[in-house]
């Protein structure tokens, strides 16, 4: 299914985002790239598109019950006294309607015949016939075939559902994997900072120790120091890499192959903001409840099932069938068979035993009211995640804001603290200490904002919203 919302290039229909200043930049990868890629080759949404595509063929082929046919009918006597030659062409077209058929029929005849097949007598030039049948009690109302239409309709929009749950999935998957990509290169530009500094402070150790202000075991110390920062950089760059490449198989080329992520692309959308998505929350998840994809399974299965008890009911009613006939034989031959003619007939047979279709009706009530327990039971699941995910949330946000309280905390006491080592106030050591808690406390508020954007694209996800955020296609 389309939507109908306008384009927007964040998680939901009602979903911003900051944007850095260089967003219009070849270097950079932001998410709707991502997000729009993946949903134009990813392979899993093509294979829910053709299977989509596969229904429609079989509600193709349930149409073609009701498609116009012709029928011939010819007859030659090769022996014997009498050498009646009869052809019969009809043209029959099936209704929707009462299981009427209306057709259309041209018989010609000559030669003799014996009396016992008169009906196949016509005028020299044939007879013209036009007629309808229909059922008065059993199959007016619903017969195989239009079981078969009705279900294939519910197919479609089953398969649909189908379709747009693989989308929310896929695109689901997509905006975690850019974000594990984004909090990976904001991680590594700290640590390359980090490096950055203890470096820069080699020089500046150097001359205090000139000065007698520091010992020589503290340029060794910052030595040390610097290594392991480099091992560190080190193993946040492979985490880069690996977040890349994960991010590679949403992120494809018109062929639909997975594109390489250069190392020095950056995402560009640096932090998110989930306001007006989460504005009104409950009557979000109320909606949710209603149309989520699962309880419409549910709806469309019991659907089916009503349908299917409609015709077990059919089964139930003796057949009845009217059919009736307009005709005009033209040409020469027996005056009985000049003139207009009209014909209806009657047809009734009624089984004295039912027990089949009874048996059938109990088994579909039964089923009926078993797929009635199964929504329940998965409306009220679904009622409990969606609340949890609400609160898992909410408590993300929480967390999200008490670390960048944190953050901008040590980044003050780094400041200060290098204003005292300046002054020779303090050492390396406990600048060291001062960034490292710095560092951690950024990461911390890195790892809380992802954790905080991924548990509203995850409850999102959940409330079957993740497809509104592309434009129409």
């Amino acid at each position: 299914m389309k939507s109908n919302l306008p384009l927007i290039t964040i998680i939901m229909a009602s979903m911003a985002s900051l944007w850095v200043s260089n967003c219009f930049s070849n270097s950079t990868l932001n998410l709707h790239e991502v997000l729009d890629s993946a949903r134009q080759h990813y392979p899993k949404i093509r294979e829910a598109k053709l299977k989509l595509q596969q229904v429609h063929a079989s509600r193709l082929s349930a149409e073609g019950a009701f498609d116009i046919k012709i029928s011939q009918e010819m007859r030659k006597r090769t022996s014997g006294f009498y050498d009646g030659f009869y052809a019969n062409q009809k043209i029959i077209k099936p209704l929707r309607y009462a299981n009427a058929k209306v057709f259309a029929e041209y018989r010609i005849s000559e030669g003799i015949f014996p009396v016992y097949e008169d009906q196949f007598v016509t005028l020299d030039r044939g007879e013209l016939g036009v007629g309808v049948s229909f059922s008065l009690l059993r199959d007016r109302e619903i017969d195989a075939y239009r079981l078969t239409l009705k279900n294939a309709d519910l197919d479609i929009l089953t398969e649909t559902l189908k379709q747009n749950a693989v989308l929310n999935q896929v695109l689901f998957s997509a905006s975690l994997a850019y974000i594990e990509w984004l909090s990976a290169v904001q991680q590594l530009s700290v640590y390359k900072q980090l490096l950055v500094n203890a470096k820069a402070r080699q020089d500046a150790i150097y001359k205090r120790i000139k000065l007698g202000y520091s010992a020589r075991i503290d340029l060794l110390d910052n030595e040390q120091n610097v290594l392991k920062r480099e091992a560190l950089l080190l193993k946040v760059k492979n985490e880069v890499a690996m977040r890349a490449m994960d991010l590679a198989l949403y992120w494809r080329d018109d062929n639909g192959r997975p594109k390489k992520i250069p190392q020095d692309m950056t995402p560009a959308l640096p932090a998110f903001i989930l306001s007006e998505a989460f504005s009104n929350m409950d009557h979000m998840l109320t909606q949710a409840l209603s149309a989520h994809p699962d309880i419409q399974y549910v709806e469309n299965a019991i659907l089916k099932e009503n349908n299917k008890q409609l015709l077990f009911k059919n089964e139930l009613k003796p057949n009845a069938d009217m059919i009736m006939k307009l005709s005009q034989d033209a040409g020469d031959g027996s005056a009985t068979r000049e003139g207009f003619e009209s014909y209806v007939g009657f047809e009734f047979s009624m089984p004295l035993e039912r027990r089949k279709a009874k048996g059938k009706i109990i088994k579909s009530s039964a089923k009926i009211e078993e797929l009635q327990f199964v929504r329940q039971r998965l409306s009220e699941a679904l009622k409990v995640t969606l609340h949890q995910s609400k609160m898992k949330y909410v408590n993300a946000s929480e967390q999200a804001k008490l670390t960048e309280k944190r953050a901008a905390i040590t980044q003050t006491l780094l400041e200060q603290e290098k204003s005292r080592f300046n002054q020779g106030a303090s050492d390396a050591f406990m600048l060291n200490l001062r960034e490292k808690d710095m560092a951690e406390a950024k990461i911390d508020a890195i790892t809380a904002d992802l954790l905080r954007v991924a548990a509203g694209i995850e409850l999102l996800g959940k409330a079957f919203k993740m497809p509104s955020i592309l434009p129409n296609t």
